[in-house]
């Protein structure tokens, strides 16, 4: 009889320490959730090294593992494409390469890279993702930024990437939203016609840029209508033309 109270006390302790140890195993899942950002809700396309091969001033240059100034974070510098920022209180940003293409922007018959970065802010939860451009000539020791553009985020109304067509130094750049240049980045405008869902657009905005040797100028803005409404699973178009 003392021999199966001992046994049923032992399993008792051993199922208590195995509870336990599963406790702390799911806590530990669950705080390493709340401190690394979610990956972008819509599918991206996988990142490409480029879009076709590099001139030769660029051949050398590893756009992946590339240094990028940021509104978000300052400096950043990615390894093997990618770069992650957490917070303590949970969420975080994280940077990601995407493409490099080559166009003449400055119109003296040499080309210039164009890189492309997306970056996914998350918090109670996550805003879609955002466009940053950056536009480069060779340099004796490495590439010169010469311009740069932040799109917003295509969750609620932070002028969020429709489309991006660049011409030589022309470039047609389409945002969700009535959106306002602002420098390299963009502000949203209140629209009547806006629900206030998390991934709703009623209208997109057309800006059309000229290069003028130093950075791109508005030549043009004009708002259009988007009846479609939902911007989640929008394939941006994203071309570079030289």
């Amino acid at each position: 009889m003392k021999r199966a109270v001992v046994l049923v006390i032992v399993a008792l302790a051993t199922s208590t320490n195995c509870s336990n140890e599963r406790a702390a195993e799911n806590n530990a899942r669950r705080a390493e959730v709340t401190t690394t950002p979610v990956s972008a809700p819509k599918p991206e396309r996988p990142a490409s090294e480029d879009l076709r091969s590099a001139p030769p001033e660029f051949r050398s240059v590893d756009f992946k593992n590339f240094s990028y100034p940021t509104n978000i974070r300052g400096n950043i510098t990615l390894k093997d494409g990618e770069q992650i920022f957490n917070n303590r209180e949970g969420g975080g940003d994280m940077f990601r390469f995407v493409e490099v293409g080559y166009a003449d922007l400055t119109g003296d018959g040499k080309e210039e890279a164009i890189a492309r970065l997306s970056v996914v802010s998350c918090g109670a939860s996550c805003d879609g993702g955002s466009d940053l451009f950056y536009f480069y000539s060779s340099g004796t020791n490495e590439p010169r930024l010469l311009s740069r553009l932040e799109t917003g985020s295509v969750s609620y109304s932070e002028c969020g990437l429709k489309a991006f067509e660049l011409n030589k130094s022309n470039l047609t750049l389409e945002l969700f939203q009535i959106c306002q240049n602002k420098g390299i980045s963009f502000r949203s405008l209140p629209d009547p016609k806006n629900r206030g869902g998390k991934f709703e657009a009623q209208s997109f905005t057309r800006f059309r840029y000229v290069f003028n040797g130093d950075r791109f100028v508005v030549r043009h803005r004009k708002v259009f209508p988007f009846p479609q409404g939902d911007v989640q699973n929008h394939e941006e178009t994203v071309v570079f033309n030289n």
